[in-house]
């Protein structure tokens, strides 16, 4: 479907809704009751979504409420200080404030549409609210007389055509600042009324009609619009209409008609919030550059409004406009210094562009402006955290995360990301078992127990020691026994001096297999969007993986270089080139291996987990001796395999999750095919003991020799 024709679809849907007599944003009335009613009444808290100057319009939301689930839905009938009666589309009713804030609240975060909450007396919402039969039938519904108006001349209150024509409130406006009924401040302005677009959308003609300049306003061109070339609109005069009684009562003089001259709607004297709507659907819908285009018009016809500005910069932010995105902003500052919205956008445009460049630092000043100037916004202090975070300043972010937590510790988030970082930074004893059991009668039993302490916010140090039992029978071929075992040693520290970098060093004594020193050297170098590269170098280690070399006391150096990026969101690579080194005792440089490795891999589902991957494996040895009868260990002279894996992870919940895998694969030097398979379960038990406890299967060891290969594993985390 063409930009033109989804657009065309959308404003068909909007003329249907209003038609149907739903059009209005929530207009504020006076809930007007006699003095001695009022001093009886006991007060409630009304939650309302919308409203309409028809019935069957606010009837038919009402039930379209009550389909999705929301039974206390109901209708009010209310007049504004004009005398013209709104028929108000109302969520529920409580006489708890913080019960009406609940209900906001979830209703907002459910539908993306932010509600109205305004203060009731008992009495008068008692005989305002339309009943369950008034409600199935809308021709039952009887309207109630004006307040202050003679019983006998209800007037425009009743007659349908007279309210198909009468004056009213420019809608998005307080009628008057002396209203019976009182907002509550801190879940939306009184004088900010917001309407749900799933209910209340715009007709088509307004989106359409001309908008209008007053010369006593010149409205600049949006900031990222300057110097393109795109003319400006001609600047035609308004009047305000001496019978209209809200303040924002404007007609447009270049219709050359009157609001009395056409049949009024509560959209037909606010085309600037028809097309706001207009443009949000849009957005919502993913047209970035309909959504942009409608937001530019806006702001060449009404300036600098912090609602258009907002939903502007956000669809430029989304589309990847960010140098517009930039200018918009910082015009709109400098128009308003002390704009909270202004701030916001601006440290939403810097972390943005974080997660492409890497630059978290840049949200840093406009993060802690935000922070200074509304204290109490913990999503900016959460945003603050994240930034801090992903810049590499965890202990910074674990701070922030806690004060979120202190305030309010029902705030999982916070509660999540601080138990992350503490798992991460905190320190923790590991210890894992491996047995596995080899074609030959082989059998490598491996056990390893690691601790490791943060010292710093830099530095991080950690011990280990290792235990393997390596055994072989011997065999009528003349195949010759092993029973060895191997005790590593091991000491290192890594050193983060940077969020881009990392260091580590480390020294291995090992006895049992030889005996020796094996140092170890690592660099990390983080990537500026996501990914890493990293360097690693070990000398004189032991070489136990083919036992033939453990009996004779053999080592590897061992150089890698790895790179790993997230291609997208759901596709990532890892590649890596190296090179091993292969000694025995009495023979340096024995062999080299060249080995690369190449794997591309797709998320296939979240939650369960779920990836494919790709996996070729090219490996070439050279051999210093090139007669084999001079060669006292065999290895496998050349590889090309490839391999399809997929993976599993399904957490059941927050404690036990299975994992399993599978792959097959082929080399192309041999003809038997290579296939895997293995599973296992995690248990999380409580908040410090994470435990392991797996199985895998091969048909292939990767030996010259072949075989299968089969291993228990087992892994327990302690985190302090």
């Amino acid at each position: 479907m063409t930009q033109m024709t989804r657009r065309i679809a959308i404003l068909l849907l909007i003329l249907t809704a209003t038609l149907q007599g739903v059009g209005a944003p929530l207009h504020s009335v006076a809930e007007e009751t006699p003095n001695a009613v009022r001093a009886e009444a006991t007060t409630l808290w009304s939650v309302r979504a919308s409203s309409s100057r028809k019935a069957t319009g606010a009837v038919d939301a009402v039930r379209r409420l009550h389909a999705a689930g929301m039974p206390d839905a109901g209708m009010l009938m209310l007049f504004d200080d004009a005398g013209t009666l709104w028929y108000v589309v109302e969520i529920a009713h409580t006489d708890n404030r913080e019960d009406a804030r609940r209900i906001a609240d979830t209703f907002t975060a459910e539908t993306g549409t932010r509600c109205l909450i305004r203060s009731m007396d008992a009495a008068l919402h008692a005989t305002r609210r339309v009943s369950g039969e008034g409600l199935r039938n809308s021709e039952l519904i009887l309207p109630p007389v004006a307040p202050d108006t003679d019983p006998a001349t209800p007037a425009a209150t009743a007659d349908a055509a007279d309210i198909a024509t009468a004056s009213e409130p420019a809608p998005g406006t307080i009628s008057s600042p002396a209203s019976g009924s009182d907002a509550v401040t801190d879940i939306t302005h009184p004088d900010t009324l917001v309407t749900n677009t799933d209910i209340a959308p715009a007709p088509e003609r307004m989106v359409k009609s001309a908008m209008t300049l007053s010369p006593q306003m010149a409205l600049p061109r949006p900031a990222s619009n300057v110097g393109n070339g795109t003319p400006a609109l001609a600047e035609v005069p308004l009047r305000r209409n001496p019978d209209e009684r809200s303040p924002l009562g404007i007609t447009e003089e270049s219709t050359g008609k009157t609001p009395e001259a056409e049949a009024a709607t509560p959209f037909t004297l606010d085309t600037k919030q028809a097309e706001i709507i207009l443009a949000r659907s849009l957005y919502r819908q993913g047209d970035l550059e309909g959504a942009r285009e409608v937001y530019r018009q806006l702001l060449l016809r009404h300036g600098q409004d912090e609602t258009i500005l907002e939903g502007y910069t956000e669809t430029l932010m989304d589309g990847r406009r960010w140098a517009e995105a930039d200018a918009e902003l910082v015009a709109w500052r400098a128009a308003m210094p002390h704009s909270i919205s202004a701030i916001r956008q601006t440290a939403r445009l810097h972390l943005t562009m974080a997660e492409e460049t890497g630059n978290y630092e840049a949200s840093f000043p406009w993060l802690e402006q935000l922070m200074e100037h509304a204290p109490e916004d913990t999503w900016a202090i959460m945003d603050y955290a994240y930034a801090r975070r992903n810049a590499g300043d965890w202990e910074e972010a674990l701070r922030l995360f806690s004060a979120v937590y202190d305030a309010n510790p029902d705030d999982e988030n916070a509660a999540e990301n601080i138990q992350t970082i503490l798992r991460e930074r905190g320190p923790q004893l590991a210890a894992d078992y491996r047995s596995e059991v080899q074609a030959g009668d082989v059998s490598i039993n491996t056990f390893t127990v690691d601790y490791s302490q943060q010292l710093s916010s830099m530095w991080r140090a950690h011990v280990a020691h290792t235990r393997s039992r390596l055994d072989r029978r011997s065999d009528e071929d003349g195949t010759a026994s092993i029973a060895r075992e191997l005790r590593l040693h091991e000491a290192g520290v890594t050193y983060e001096p940077s969020r881009r970098w990392l260091l580590g060093a480390g020294i291995q004594y090992y006895e049992g297999v030889g005996e020796g020193v094996a140092p170890s050297l690592s660099l990390e170098h983080r990537l500026n969007v996501s990914g890493l590269v990293r360097l690693n170098t070990q000398l004189e280690a032991p070489w136990y993986t083919t036992l033939d070399a453990a009996n004779r006391d053999g080592t590897t150096d061992t150089f890698t270089l790895t790179l790993e990026k997230p291609l997208t969101d759901n596709w990532y690579l890892a590649a890596s080139a190296g090179a091993q080194r292969y000694s025995l005792e009495g023979l340096s440089g024995y062999a080299w291996q060249e080995r690369e490795e190449l794997a591309l891999t797709r998320r296939l589902h979240f939650m369960p987990d779920v990836t494919a991957s790709y996996i070729f494996t090219r490996t070439r040895m050279n051999y210093r001796q090139n007669n084999p009868g001079e060669r006292p260990v065999d290895l496998v002279d050349k590889e090309d395999i490839h391999t399809l894996r997929v993976e599993m992870l399904h957490w059941y919940n927050e404690y036990i999750a299975l994992r399993t895998f599978g792959s097959a694969g082929y080399d192309v030097f041999r003809l038997s095919p290579l296939l895997g398979t293995g599973g296992g379960v995690r248990l999380r038990l409580g908040q410090r003991l994470d435990l392991d406890i797996g199985a895998e299967y091969n048909n292939d060891t990767g030996q010259p020799g072949g075989g299968e290969s089969k291993a228990f594993t087992t892994s327990i985390i302690y985190h302090f």
